[in-house]
């Protein structure tokens, strides 16, 4: 039995259980390992055929833990699936070798730049620098960021293979809005059970974090989340007619993680396809997410100044309060002044990839926390090089996405505004090693290459159709 009809016949059961798992396991964290080897056998009972081991990493995608094992690693429970990912991505890469080659010969040049950006920025503290090198940091940087290339690779291969495959129904997407409706029912009754004085895993303080262990990620996911749901909304096999209810829970869930950079991010990703689309087609589908946008802040404003809610009030309030006299925001500026620091000191080849927190205390004995800006992190630990290496990919989607946001394309509209987003939140939180974030890279890249053309074909194959049906009659 297939995985997804497996999904659309029991979909009420499995919502309910998953919602069940989530709150069980954010009593108790190690309570997943049980549950997970759960899952696995009875994904083994009922024959899941490894054409859905993809759609497996998404669901599990979203189960973070931070692991102690002589080095600090993040870990998501998809990991576990990462080699039998590759091990079947294998045989379709050296199939079309040619083809991914052709298509993707920027991402080859990426990954050589990347890698020699990293090696030469471990020169200056391994040679010739006072201080001491941290290599058990670097062997955890490269380790992370080699993952994330794995994920990377394999969803893009697993992209370009989907039109060859027997599920042509939008699965992935189908499954990332499934699982985003899941977090955000934990995120919210996380919060929930915290002002009944019930404390989860599932916050941190009033602050929503889902199955992350920090509200910043649960937002960056949620973010992420919103542009591949308004994809799935606008595909072939999604009911438009119906209230996007997965649209609410994702928007109610930002605001329960006081995410300011998130938030922000995500305002700056609408401003910015409005100003694009202003004079093409394009704008008929901003608007109507926009006019939806108001009337549902119009609608929690009303009810909270009606019935004043603690849940909202305190989260609005951290979103508008941005003072440097909020302890939050004096720590960020500290990091980040150090940052900045650091690579005025070094700027070409920075301090060494993950060497930031050990220079770092040398100035300051008080900082034990990595700078909490993706941008001004790379600055201090890469240099100049490192820093333009490593954001040459995310500045080229963004420029291949904004070619067809101009021309009204309303899929590469809503993976324009998640990415808007995600580069602004970037200022405001560590996001590098996110698996996430460069599973949604890999999604864009075959967009802007093959998606598109794909789904045109699609539609003027249907149109065409339609015409002849219309001949005939």
């Amino acid at each position: 039995m297939g995985l997804s009809r497996f999904v659309n016949r029991n979909l009420v059961i499995i919502l309910i259980c998953s919602l069940l798992m989530g709150v069980l396991v954010a009593y108790h964290q190690y309570l997943i390992y049980g549950l997970l080897l759960l899952f696995i056998f009875f994904l083994v009972l009922i024959k899941i055929s490894y054409n859905y081991i993809y759609n497996l990493i998404v669901l599990l995608l979203p189960l973070m833990v931070y692991l102690h094992v002589g080095l600090t690693f993040n870990f998501s429970f998809s990991d576990l699936l990462l080699p039998i990912a590759c091990l079947i991505t294998l045989p379709i890469f050296i199939e079309n070798k040619n083809a991914f080659t052709n298509k993707y010969s920027y991402l080859l040049f990426y990954l050589y730049l990347l890698t020699f950006a990293l090696t030469i920025s471990f020169i200056k503290p391994m040679f010739f620098s006072i201080n001491e090198f941290e290599l058990s940091t670097a062997i955890s940087n490269i380790m992370k960021i080699v993952i994330n290339f794995v994920y990377l690779y394999i969803f893009l291969i697993y992209f370009m293979n989907y039109e060859k495959t027997s599920d042509k129904s939008y699965t992935f997407l189908k499954v990332w809005n499934f699982i985003s409706i899941i977090f955000s029912l934990l995120c919210i009754i996380g919060v929930i059970l915290y002002y009944l004085g019930i404390t989860t895993n599932l916050t941190f303080g009033f602050r929503a974090t889902g199955t992350f262990e920090d509200p910043n990620l649960a937002a960056s996911f949620l973010i992420i989340s919103l542009g591949f749901c308004l994809s799935y909304n606008n595909s072939p096999n999604s009911n438009k007619k119906r209230i996007p209810i997965n649209l609410l829970l994702i928007l109610f869930a930002l605001l329960l993680t006081s995410s300011r950079g998130g938030v922000l991010g995500l305002g700056v990703g609408f401003i910015l396809v409005v100003l694009i689309n202003l004079t093409n087609k394009g704008i008929k589908q901003i608007a109507k997410i926009v006019v939806f946008l108001i009337v549902l802040i119009t609608i929690i404003l009303l009810i909270n100044y009606i019935y004043p809610l603690d849940i909202v009030n305190t989260s609005l309030g951290r979103i508008s309060n941005i003072s440097t006299e909020e302890s939050g925001t004096n720590l960020r500026l500290l990091l980040w002044r150090t940052a900045l620091t650091l690579w005025q000191d070094n700027p070409f080849l920075g301090v060494g990839f993950g060497q930031y927190l050990h220079n770092a205390q040398e100035i300051n004995s008080s900082i034990v926390n990595i700078p909490h800006n993706t941008y001004l992190s790379f600055l201090a630990e890469t240099g100049i090089i490192g820093f333009m290496s490593f954001f040459s990919l995310p500045i080229y989607l963004f420029y291949k996405l904004f070619i067809w946001v101009k021309k009204g394309e309303v899929t590469s509209i809503f993976l324009f505004v998640s990415l808007s987003g995600i580069l602004v939140q970037a200022f405001t939180i560590n996001l590098e090693n996110f698996r996430c974030l460069w599973i949604f890279y890999a999604f864009i890249l075959y967009w802007v290459h093959e998606g598109v053309e794909r789904a045109s074909r699609r539609e003027n194959s249907g149109n065409d159709k339609v015409d002849m049906v219309k001949a005939a009659l």
